[in-house]
């Protein structure tokens, strides 16, 4: 049967026929009553133009609006998607108000539905729409999207973007994606050594706060706000974050206890690897260390480093925390090897005098 409700309202206000099915006949009965309890008569002309909008007032969920231009797939205002499989009289129709459906979610079907005319569905939804902030993380596009919505229940009527969204708002959809997986929060390497560094100096001095998991992920909380994209997130300054937490006395002391970087005799300057709290680590050309008998200290000369000896080539060739006794028995076998490799550099017979070399020196 046409599910357009127009139609079957017309059925039923015709003169009665001898053909009239059961639910005629019932409809035409039930009719009667309500026009007996109203106290309206019989007319002769049955004027379904406004059927549309009295349904609207009798299933104000049940608005709904076409997904597409001439599809029969429809939005209804509680959410639901709904499908028109037999257009029949409503082929055409932008706005109906569903008064019968069946089927299960996702699959939907009409069985009875009223044009609404388009300006009638838009004065209603007027009176009955609210305006809105919206602020969603696309994941596809990896960015913050932000509009202004008015809309009725589900049903969108126009929305235009949001130029100043609230801030907190933005925040809380960011933070939601990161919780979710959605956004990673690249640590850069200045935050990471920052926050090595600060472990480090805790293990050696209670004054020092080493910051946990948690406390590293609430650092960027304070700038989320900021955020409209992946790259955003990316350019967050965590190294700032985590010296603010410092006080100037705690800040003195990191630096004091962790030093950034090791100075050689020859003035090079070696960046020291704080990965593993109980183990400071530095990579430097063996040559530089030529005249050093102290395996260099940290955390107020209490933890040697660990030392990555380096060929001319800047390629591992021994790792010791104890460079006297690496002089005195390892050099040897490592020199006999390095003076095969690099035939043209000093390699001398007694490497605690020689003078360290920053440069390669060849023999003449």
């Amino acid at each position: 049967l046409d599910p357009d409700l127009a139609s079957r309202v017309e059925l039923a206000a015709r003169a009665a026929q001898p053909d009239d099915s059961a639910g005629i006949r019932t409809v035409r009965l039930v009719a009667a009553r309500w026009r007996a309890q109203l106290g309206v008569g019989v007319s002769d002309r049955v004027d379904v133009s406004r059927l549309g909008e009295l349904c609207a007032e009798a299933y104000p969920d049940r608005v709904a609006l076409r997904r597409v231009e001439g599809g029969h797939r429809y939005l209804l205002t509680n959410g639901t998607g709904v499908e028109l499989a037999h257009p029949g009289g409503l082929a055409d129709a932008e706005w109906l108000v569903v008064a019968d459906l069946e089927g299960r979610a996702g699959h939907t079907r009409v069985r009875r539905a009223a044009r609404l005319e388009p300006a009638v569905a838009r004065a209603i939804a007027e009176r009955r729409a609210v305006t809105e902030e919206v602020v969603e993380w696309d994941d596809v596009a990896g960015v913050v999207r932000t509009e202004e919505r008015r809309r009725m229940g589900a049903i969108v009527l126009r929305a235009r973007p949001l130029r100043d969204p609230r801030p907190e708002s933005v925040a809380a959809v960011v933070r939601q994606a990161i919780e979710s997986g959605s956004i990673q929060v690249p640590w850069s390497e200045g935050a990471r050594a920052l926050r090595e560094r600060m472990v480090f100096a805790a293990s050696i001095n209670q004054d020092v706060h080493a910051p946990t998991d948690a406390e590293m992920a609430a650092l960027v909380e304070p700038q989320l706000w900021r955020v409209r994209s992946r790259a955003d997130v990316a350019r967050i300054d965590l190294v700032a974050a985590l010296n603010e937490r410092l006080s100037w006395d705690q800040r003195v002391l990191v630096d004091a206890l962790a030093p950034t970087h090791l100075t050689m005799p020859t003035g090079t300057r070696v960046p020291v690897d704080y990965s593993d709290p109980a183990a400071p680590a530095a990579a430097v050309r063996l040559q530089e260390l030529f005249g050093v008998t102290e395996t260099p200290r940290v955390g107020d000369g209490r933890v040697p480093i660990v030392l990555h000896l380096l060929s001319p080539a800047r390629r591992p060739v021994q790792v010791t925390r104890d460079l006297a006794g690496f002089w005195k028995h390892s050099y040897f076998v490592v020199r006999k090897e390095l003076r095969g490799r690099y035939p043209r550099h000093a390699w001398p017979d007694d490497p605690i005098t020689a003078r360290p070399l920053r440069r390669s020196r060849t023999r003449g």
